[in-house]
């Protein structure tokens, strides 16, 4: 982080304190010029993210994506647009998804505890070819990360990733995702979502 903090101006701590019990760590940027600020706070961050993205190909690939996109969403800038529905972000991760796009949203995955009370998370519906259609009309690509769906995960539950070449269209994927996974509830009766 040192070498980072030298090449953009500015000043980068790392608090790796648990919280909750929980492990958890927060990277703080802050731009030692006011005047190039924000473009020194965007190279750190770019930077920052390569950094971890090459971290998490070694310890959990599949959490990258979601990594990549929180990344992008703790600080703020021209990669967010305000108007967002879905809160795209412009992201680094060009190798999160078969066909990439710069911006991309992230939704959680309704699912429903086991008699040994872990979630059993529900994609299935996600993976049909109506859903496929609708995202490539919208320009997007979705990829189900998680144990059950060949994306193997330690640190994080099951997502589904959406990412695109305008986040007009990433807005119009999730929320027809987001209808999706309701009817799918509906109808399976046994399923719980904690953010839709």
């Amino acid at each position: 982080m040192s070498d980072i903090a030298r090449e953009t101006n500015c000043h980068i701590s790392v608090n790796d304190q648990p919280r909750d019990n929980v492990p958890s760590m927060t990277i703080s940027v802050y731009a030692k010029s006011h005047s190039s600020a924000q473009h020194d706070l965007d190279i750190a961050s770019e930077k920052i993210q390569k950094l971890l993205a090459g971290f998490m190909n070694i310890v959990d690939p599949g959490a990258k994506g979601r990594l990549m996109y929180e990344v992008a969403l703790s600080y703020p800038g021209k990669h967010l647009p305000i108007e967002s529905t879905s809160c795209a972000a412009r992201a680094n991760d060009p190798d999160s998804l078969p066909n990439p796009g710069p911006y991309m949203s992230l939704l959680e995955l309704s699912f429903e505890f086991d008699l040994e009370g872990r979630k059993n998370f529900h994609a299935k519906h996600l993976l049909h070819g109506n859903v496929r259609q609708e995202m490539k009309r919208n320009g997007c690509w979705i990829k189900v990360c998680g144990d059950d769906f060949g994306v193997p995960l330690k640190f994080c539950d099951s997502y589904v990733i959406v990412t695109g070449k305008h986040w007009t269209g990433v807005d119009q994927s999730v929320e027809y995702l987001k209808n999706y996974t309701r009817e799918h509830m509906h109808k399976c009766g046994k399923c719980l979502f904690h953010r839709l």
